[in-house]
């Protein structure tokens, strides 16, 4: 039963409106979590203070204003029936041209922007804003991953409350910490995200050591914790770029593609094949489907929470990532020879 909305964002294909719609349901059934949630978005603003104890909070979504017709924000949260907040919520898709901008004209006395998007770049107009709610550890926008700990502080043990499917659903999503280990790879301290990052370089080199008898030729770290690899054996692909830090919370393996005259149906069998093994893994495509198909890129990503569940020794958890790439690259070999 835990995982009701996590099944229902995978038969919908993981549309946004959905995870809203999750969001916005397990705020208005948990008042202790709604009114947290409330303080993490007014923090920024030195305006935490408008949540007291016995502050009513009210959720909508998918409001159109008076005034407003053209303008539809994902989630208005109202404070003791005064205090306006609107929430744009996206999980990895883009914002429309000027959006944010647009939502700050409406009758609403702050705005925050949730994204599982890292690299999403706020106007400078949109910082400028007084009516524009910035994340406290210093990023432009709040990202998924800043209410995690505190949606966790509220979730019922009870199985099937709202609260412990929302918790499921971060996690299926990566919108967790990665692994006590290291908390978070981004974070806006470079000395923080330095230290954390040195953590997972340290479990790389049995993954490439593995990948060099698989016949790989070149590999190479791109950096403290990327490893590109190249010059191998499986015909279709060119290249394969192990990432943990482009999505929050995931490890992403990318696989460049050589040109192919059909590359769609190895794919759908290879995301067949990872579920059966790994149920919260995803598969993200970027290429033009057709007779003159050209190369392109398959995201292969899996949440660390899940990819380490419980491991804590280093030599588990470097063996554990090794295991895992070097499944996912025998799969990918079965499909794409």
């Amino acid at each position: 039963m835990d995982d009701l909305f996590r099944k229902l964002m995978d038969l919908t294909g993981g549309k946004e409106d959905l995870f809203t719609a999750c969001f916005a349901a397990t705020l208005q059934e948990n008042a202790n979590l709604a009114k947290d949630v409330a303080r993490i978005l007014l923090c920024s603003a030195g305006k935490a203070d408008i949540i007291i104890q016995t502050t009513e909070i009210k959720i909508d979504t998918q409001q159109i204003l008076e005034g407003h017709t053209n303008s539809c924000i994902d989630m208005i949260m109202t404070i003791n029936g005064q205090v306006l907040i609107g929430i744009e919520n996206k999980l990895f898709s883009p914002e429309g041209p000027s959006q944010l901008q647009k939502y700050l004209t409406l009758q609403i006395d702050y705005l925050a922007f949730i994204t599982g998007d890292l690299r999403f770049n706020v106007s400078e107009k949109v910082l400028q804003d007084v009516h524009y709610l910035k994340g406290s550890n210093g990023r432009d926008h709040f990202l998924w991953q800043d209410f995690y700990e505190v949606l966790k502080k509220n979730s019922s043990p009870k199985d099937g409350n709202l609260d412990r499917l929302l918790l499921n659903l971060f996690e299926r999503f990566g919108f967790s910490p990665p692994h006590p280990r290291f908390q978070d790879l981004n974070n806006p301290d470079r000395e923080i995200a330095e230290k954390n990052q040195m953590e997972v370089a340290k479990l790389w080199d049995q993954t490439m050591i593995a990948f060099n008898r698989k016949g790989w030729k070149k590999i190479e770290r791109a950096s403290k914790v990327e490893v590109y690899i190249s010059d191998g054996p499986i015909e279709k692909v060119k290249r394969i770029w192990l990432d943990p830090i482009w999505i929050p919370g995931s490890l992403r393996m990318r696989v460049s593609l050589s040109a192919g005259a059909d590359l769609e149906p190895a794919c759908s069998k290879l995301e067949k094949a990872l579920k059966y093994i790994y149920p919260d893994i995803s598969l993200k495509r970027s290429w033009k489907i057709g007779k003159n198909q050209g190369p392109g890129n398959l995201d292969i990503i899996i949440p660390m929470k899940e990819l380490f569940n419980e491991m804590a020794k280093e030599e588990e958890m470097s063996n554990g990532l090794m295991e895992f790439t070097i499944k996912v690259h025998d799969l990918i070999r079965e499909q794409f020879q």
